[in-house]
């Protein structure tokens, strides 16, 4: 079980850039499940409202990494190590992301101000750490004209500590 990661990333700006950015980081992803009845693992594809996949996705250039790179075995069989490529899903998202998973369990909130303009915040967790301040910096380029900020708070055996990036 992992230590969770909690992460806000707060967004500020006009009524129509915030409604740009939600867009962007609302896009369809592979979901793996398992159904316990038949004891597989299947996958559906699903929306999701916030994804790292959004900003740095491993099947777009720059990386054009193959699905059945990302998503093939890695592990061992019959004694024999395969699937451990850069391309693998793990490999390639502590690479580019800085955790092994996605966001997840997501929440967004959005305050508009009234007068045109107001902030849209992420609230989300990741295991072991936060994602890397440099992929949410490329968000920043993407979006020059909106304030970004993220903010991370870790929890471990009682104690939290509590860090945050600011960009403009």
């Amino acid at each position: 079980m992992p230590n969770w990661v909690y992460n806000s990333l707060h967004a500020y700006g006009s009524d129509a850039d915030l409604d740009r950015l939600q867009e962007f980081l609302r896009v369809e992803i592979r979901i793996n499940k398992w159904d316990k009845e038949t004891r597989t693992d299947y996958y559906e594809i699903e929306p999701v409202e916030f994804t790292y996949m959004a900003i740095r996705n491993p099947f777009l250039p720059p990386y054009n990494v193959s699905q059945d790179e990302y998503y093939g075995t890695n592990g061992t069989i019959n004694g024999e190590r395969v699937g451990d490529t850069a391309g693998n899903w793990y490999n390639w998202n502590v690479t580019h992301w800085g955790v092994k998973w996605d966001a997840c369990r997501v929440d967004m909130e959005r305050c508009p101000d009234g007068e045109g303009r107001g902030q849209l915040t992420y609230h989300f967790e990741s295991p072991w750490g936060p994602p890397w301040v440099e992929m949410l910096l490329e968000l920043s380029e993407k979006f020059p004209e909106l304030g970004l900020v993220i903010a991370t708070m870790k929890s471990r055996a009682g104690a939290e500590t509590m860090n945050s990036a600011t960009e403009k």
